[in-house]
């Protein structure tokens, strides 16, 4: 979900967010509003909780 935002990273196969989109660390980003519906998606669907939104 979202792979405009979010990419998986080739060594460890975990997601990471788009260099594009990066604030510095790879999973820590800035969502541009015109993706941020797919990204709330992507947090509602993960299995595991890994994706959190703040506003």
């Amino acid at each position: 979900m979202a792979p405009n935002f979010f990419e998986q990273n080739p060594d460890d196969g975990k997601s990471q967010i788009v260099e594009q989109y990066r604030a510095g660390d790879p999973t820590v980003g800035n969502a541009p509003d015109e993706l941020l519906n797919d990204i709330k998606s992507a947090a509602e669907g993960c299995p595991v909780g890994a994706i959190k939104i703040e506003e």
